[in-house]
């Protein structure tokens, strides 16, 4: 069936092939009724969906993590924890704790199928982190792209050895990593153990600080598979400068944090970013709402449903902007929103009937 002068797909419209030879009568209203009833059964549709994507999952995620205790049978019997031991474990359970996040967004999951099933032994969790991978193939030498002016800040070291420089720069200073040192009584992050990433549920390691040039940086490191990703990022960002300071959503202001460099090493990949006066949007709703010394004024000002209103007014125009094929980027851009890191509250304007954030950052 030939649909002329039909606009263009949305995103919950449906696209349906009815061979020539098949006749039914009133076909259209029968049609017109199935889908109807779809609609109405979606959110169940995808609740049972999402129950059985995660049960399929966790079945995926305990069958690696058996293969693995197998793989390293002598090594766990005889106590000699190898590097590549320590890495493979700790990329398993960084993909496990980015899993568990995620899922708790899922539309209609409670939690039904936990992630408790897959029990780490006490061996497992008392062995150092190995995040990065320390190997490199034969002759292969590091590979730097990126702004000109910020390669040639970087120093000599850096440049030969990008991630042994890189892993021993400071650990970013973010909320949530700053609380949880507080209650494990220091900053000394040397001796991390498996049992401290399921503890804090992230990896403190991936973010670093760096200072070139008189000027403050993030190093991310990242797997090599999101460079694609990234790269379509770029053009979201170009679209976003095309509209300059005038781009505003209410009283905010929309700009953004693009990569500055590139580094591929020994199999790792980081990038290069400035440091901002703010932390993610996740981490910021997070603070608003649970932390105690923030959380009574976000009861009182409704800070957290106003940051909310503003990134979808900005998702909502930037599905708008950008072509069909940056769609999913525009879902996975992270947002930045003001903050003072150091006293761990919003930077927020104060206008005559409301408070907002004058500026989000895009990255």
């Amino acid at each position: 069936m030939i649909n002329e002068g039909i606009p263009p797909l949305k995103e919950r419209d449906y696209m349906i092939f009815i061979p020539y030879s098949l006749k039914i009568h009133g076909l259209r209203e029968k049609l017109k009724r199935l889908l109807f009833r779809i609609e109405k059964k979606r959110s169940v549709i995808e609740m049972h969906d999402n129950e059985s994507m995660v049960r399929r999952t966790i079945e995926e995620f305990k069958a690696v993590y058996e293969t693995l205790e197998s793989l390293f049978e002598i090594e766990s019997a005889s106590g000699s924890a190898t590097p590549f031991m320590c890495f493979m474990f700790t990329k398993f359970i960084t993909r496990l704790l980015g899993f568990r996040r995620r899922i708790a967004e899922l539309i209609g999951y409670t939690g039904g199928e936990s992630l408790e099933q897959i029990v780490i032994s006490e061996k497992i969790k008392a062995l150092p982190i190995q995040s990065y991978s320390l190997w490199n193939a034969r002759e292969e030498k590091p590979q730097i792209g990126g702004e000109e002016e910020v390669i040639q800040s970087l120093p000599g070291e850096l440049k030969r050895e990008p991630t042994l420089y890189i892993e021993a720069l400071p650990l970013y200073k973010r909320p949530y990593l700053t609380s949880w040192a507080e209650r494990r009584g220091g900053w000394d992050f040397s001796n991390l153990k498996i049992s401290d990433l399921l503890d804090l549920g992230f990896d403190p390691t991936r973010l670093r600080e760096v200072r070139l040039g008189g000027l403050e940086y993030i190093f991310e490191r990242v797997s090599p598979h999101f460079l694609s990703s990234i790269e379509k990022k770029r053009r979201i960002f170009q679209r976003i400068s095309q509209e300059g300071e005038e781009l505003r959503f209410g009283n905010t202001s929309l700009q953004i944090n693009p990569p500055l460099l590139f580094i591929r090493d020994r199999g790792n990949l980081y990038i290069l970013r400035r440091k901002l006066e703010g932390i993610h949007l996740e981490e910021a709703l997070d603070q608003l709402r649970g932390t105690s010394h923030l959380k009574k004024m976000n009861q009182e000002t409704g800070m957290d449903r106003r940051v909310l209103i503003r990134i979808n007014q900005i998702k909502s125009w930037l599905r708008r902007k950008v072509e069909r094929a940056l769609k999913e980027e525009v879902e996975d851009l992270t947002f930045f929103i003001p903050w003072d890191i150091e006293r761990n509250i919003p930077r927020v304007q104060v206008h005559i009937t409301e408070i907002d954030i004058d500026k989000v950052w895009v990255s």
